[in-house]
């Protein structure tokens, strides 16, 4: 009844979705050259040979697919693969990291017609999703093509999943669509299963696997010069208004000769003229607010710089002494730690880390985060580091040491796919007449 009634819905929605689509992209929020992708339709044709299929909603999520693609290349280079994505700054990404041949994709609104659209033009010999992607539409779309299907990285918050607890029946047809279920963590294993997976196994966070950062040297160079030897606070991946929160109970540390420099890197660069008028209050402590999308670098004087810019938080996390993780003072489930982990830098962190509690619970343990409960507790426990480096290097260190032992859940995930590796295999060129 459940499926019969989504169906109708977004079956009569069509012109209300096209719409929305016009709507977003007058707003910036879609390609409007590339439109035609959210309804399924393309004007690229499908390669010859086995296509494996790779979906990752947005930044975060695709990022996490590269180093399985960069896995699954080496194993077989002559795979085809086609990844899609439903946000520009995701296919920005891929546009500059996928190896080649490799195709990008916006993956179509789960509209029937789109996805069977979609679906008949690439018919992919196996797919493998990240997250939570739970597309009703498109899932049993795939599962009617028995089309081998696998979620690496499953997660659902504890908001989804008691969403899904009343939708027990509908949850397990869509989850019978999956083959195998890599879920992050044995809590998450357990929530797949409750509601009707059958193969579900805990792997590990597929972003653990996360390879170092880029960072540009020759850039990294001129900010070290501008930024002179002072100490430097980052605030990574922010939220609304989280930027604001912490540059207010930081403020009245960001004086003096050599007062520490704040980084701003917001989640979505996009937000940066908003940002504008919140920060702007802070001058009265010394310098300008410059941005990094207008290519300035931060003055001798200044206190706060806005490093609004995409693809380029490596820099940012080699540049900063201490990093506070955002989305972690407002509900948003906080962000990835590995990579700052990675690059040696001292991480802290609110409390609100529910996509990554695992993950952030064992770092943590070990020794190499601190959680904290608001902003106020942030910025005194990055002043008090700041002031200790033996400290703050044991942090980095320890936190260093466990991002490297957690690379290895992509061997996890890796063993983990062997039923749509074993598709693969045995998958017949599409383009090939018996």
């Amino acid at each position: 009844m459940i499926v019969t009634l989504y169906r109708a819905a977004t079956d009569l929605a069509g012109p209300w979705l096209d719409r929305h689509l016009e709507h977003r992209a007058t707003l910036g929020k879609e390609d409007k050259s590339r439109l035609g992708e959210r309804r399924g339709e393309t004007r690229v044709a499908r390669p010859a040979g086995t296509l494996l299929w790779l979906h990752g909603a947005s930044i975060g999520e695709t990022q996490s697919l590269l180093p399985l693609i960069a896995a699954l290349r080496q194993r077989r280079p002559g795979l085809q693969l086609l990844v899609t994505c439903g946000t520009m700054s995701a296919a920005a990404l891929l546009a500059t990291s996928l190896p080649p041949g490799a195709i990008q994709q916006y993956l179509p609104l789960d509209r029937r017609a789109w996805v069977e659209c979609f679906l008949d033009h690439w018919r992919p010999d196996a797919g493998v999703i990240v997250d939570s992607e739970l597309w009703p539409n498109l899932l049993l779309a795939a599962k009617a093509r028995a089309l081998p299907l696998a979620l690496v990285n499953g997660r659902l918050s504890e908001r989804s999943f008691r969403r899904w607890r009343w939708l027990r029946g509908f949850a397990r047809q869509l989850l019978g669509s999956f083959t195998v279920i890599a879920a992050i963590d044995e809590t998450q294993r357990q929530r797949f299963a409750s509601l009707g997976a059958r193969h579900a196994v805990a792997t590990g966070n597929l972003k653990a696997a996360a390879a170092m950062p880029a960072c540009d040297e020759t850039e990294f160079a001129r900010f070290k010069a501008s930024i002179a030897g002072r100490p430097v606070i980052l605030l990574a991946s922010s939220h609304d208004p989280e930027e604001q929160l912490v540059a207010m109970a930081l403020a009245p540390h960001l004086t003096g000769e050599i007062a520490p420099l704040l980084l701003v890197a917001p989640r979505h660069p996009t937000r940066g003229d908003i940002l504008l008028p919140e920060l702007r209050p802070l001058l009265a402590l010394g310098g300008k607010l410059r941005r990094r999308s207008l290519g300035g670098l931060p003055g001798p004087k200044d206190r706060i710089y806005l490093a609004d810019s995409l693809g380029e938080m490596g820099l940012w996390f080699r540049l900063a002494d201490l990093v506070i993780m955002g989305g972690s003072l407002v509900d948003k489930g906080g962000h990835n730690p590995i990579e700052p982990a990675l690059v040696g830098r001292a991480i802290l962190t609110g409390p609100h880390i529910g996509n990554f509690a695992d993950l952030y619970g064992r770092l943590a343990e070990a020794g190499g985060c601190r959680i904290l409960p608001d902003a106020g507790s942030l910025a005194s426990q990055a002043i008090s580091l700041l002031g200790d480096p033996a400290a703050r290097s044991e942090l980095a260190s320890t936190a260093q040491r466990f991002a490297q032992a957690e690379a290895q859940v992509l061997d996890r995930s890796l063993v983990a796919l062997a039923p749509i590796l074993r598709a693969l295999e045995t998958a017949k060129d599409p383009h090939v007449i018996p």
